[in-house]
C-alpha cells in the first residue's frame, strides 16, 4: 500500500459485479424472510482487515477525488500482477466483505435471530455520513456501527511521497508506483492528527492467509529505503 488511504463501507446491488452483488445477496435474501426471524445485520464501517481482490461494486463515487483515480490507474501494470486482475477497479470501488454470519440453534430449524457482520471500505472523498445515509431505511434491516474512520489520505504530491517514490526507483532500479490500496493500515491514525503518513514495505505473499510470507531479500530493500526516505525529508 502506498501513500493513500483505505477504509470502506457496505455494497448496494447496483454494479454489474457478480461477486459484489453475492456479498449483499445473503442480507437480500435474510430480508425476503423477515416474518420468519427478528434479524439484526451488524455492519462494522471502515475496519482495518484486508478485503482484497476484484470484489467490489461501484457506489457513492463521485466524488473520489481525480488525483487518486489517475494514481490506481498509473498503478495497475504492477498492483494487478501482485494482487489479482481486476484489483484496480476494486481499488476505485466501495467494497464489502461479509465475514461473519451467525444464527439459529439448530440445522434443522428456521432461525429466531440471525446477524451479519461485516466489514466496508469507503474511497476517499466518500463520507461515513453518506454511507450511513444510504443504509438508513433499508427495510427489514437493522444496523449499528462497531467502529468507523473517515477516510482519509497523504497527497500524492506531498514531499515525503516524493522523495520514497525517489528512493525506492534508485534503490531497486526501476519507477515506484505511487497508489492507493484497498487494505487498512495504522497510517490512518497518523493522518487523523494532522501528520502525513505513507505505507511501504515488502511484497505480501497469501495475505491474511495461514502461509502469510514475505521475502527476506526484500526486508533490506524496505530498510535501506525506509532510512534513506527518512534522510532526504530531514535534510531539506
Amino acid at each position: 500500500m502506498n501513500p493513500a488511504c483505505k477504509a470502506r463501507p457496505f455494497t448496494a446491488c447496483c454494479g454489474d459485479d457478480a461477486p459484489g452483488r453475492a456479498s449483499v445477496a445473503a442480507l437480500a435474501l435474510l430480508t425476503e424472510h423477515r416474518a420468519l426471524w427478528p434479524g439484526e445485520a451488524v455492519l462494522t464501517l471502515a475496519g482495518d482487515e484486508e478485503s482484497m481482490g476484484p470484489l467490489g461494486t461501484p457506489w457513492l463515487t463521485d466524488d473520489v477525488p481525480p488525483a487518486v483515480t489517475a494514481a490506481i490507474a498509473a498503478a495497475r501494470p504492477i498492483s494487478e500482477p501482485l494482487s489479482g486482475a481486476g484489483e484496480a477497479e476494486v481499488s476505485g470501488s466501495v467494497t464489502v466483505d461479509i465475514g461473519r454470519i451467525e444464527g439459529g440453534a439448530s440445522a434443522n430449524l428456521v432461525p429466531a435471530l440471525a446477524w451479519a457482520g461485516a466489514d466496508i471500505r469507503l474511497l476517499v472523498g466518500v463520507s461515513c455520513t453518506t454511507a450511513e445515509a444510504a443504509l438508513d431505511g433499508r427495510e427489514g434491516i437493522t444496523w449499528r456501527i462497531l467502529r468507523r474512520f473517515e477516510p482519509n489520505h497523504t497527497g500524492l504530491d506531498h514531499e515525503t511521497v516524493c522523495h520514497a517514490a525517489a528512493v525506492v526507483a534508485e534503490a531497486q532500479g526501476v519507477p515506484c508506483a505511487v497508489s492507493l490500496r484497498v487494505g487498512g493500515s495504522e497510517a490512518r491514525l497518523f493522518r487523523m492528527a494532522g501528520l502525513p503518513a505513507i505505507v511501504y514495505g515488502p511484497t505480501p505473499h497469501n495475505m491474511g492467509g495461514a502461509d502469510e510470507y514475505v521475502l527476506a531479500e526484500e526486508l533490506a530493500q524496505v530498510s535501506q529505503a525506509q532510512a534513506l526516505t527518512a534522510l532526504d525529508f530531514l535534510a531539506t
